[in-house]
């Protein structure tokens, strides 16, 4: 509701597009929008060239908004833009667009799922390679310890032989 107080203040006045706000920056997040309702003539500014974004909206101003969007939505229905719904190229204009969507779509999904498998498969190859490594430190740990208690039964009987 403030987005639209701020768009439709001042809509009795003739729009300046030319000059800029005094009271509204381009770092103000509704600049563009305020901006672009100026272009288009649905806004402008106050006489001494201020928005006054946080004044309330009357409601008289509020009926000429509406009307004013209204008129500009009525002109745009009676044009013959392929854009009008009772145009019948308007139809055909949409699915081509779609199909070409869901086709851009389709090949995504299909790169997306060669990439899939790929990984799928390095990592089905990265899991035997590590089941073999950990098979080779198991095999190796338990020569280790085999050597282990060998050195600690020979140690044993020396020390018991040397004694």
């Amino acid at each position: 509701m403030p987005l639209l107080i701020c768009l439709c203040l001042c809509l009795i006045l003739s729009p300046l597009s030319a000059q800029t706000f005094k009271d509204v920056t381009p770092q103000d997040p509704n600049y563009q929008a305020i901006e672009q309702a100026v272009k288009k003539g649905y806004l402008s500014f106050y006489q001494d060239q201020q928005f006054q974004p946080d004044k309330p909206l009357s409601r008289k101003e509020m009926a000429v908004v509406i009307q004013k969007i209204s008129t500009e939505l009525d002109k745009f229905s009676q044009s013959d833009t392929l854009l009008n719904p009772q145009n019948p190229n308007t139809l055909k204009l949409a699915i081509g667009k779609f199909d070409e969507k869901i086709s851009s779509l389709n090949a995504q999904h299909s790169k997306l799922n060669e990439e899939f498998k790929t990984l799928h498969e390095d990592l089905s190859k990265t899991n035997d390679d590590l089941k073999i490594e950990v098979a080779k430190l198991k095999a190796d740990n338990a020569k280790q310890q085999r050597l282990l208690w060998l050195g600690i039964g020979g140690a044993t009987i020396l020390g018991i032989l040397f004694k």
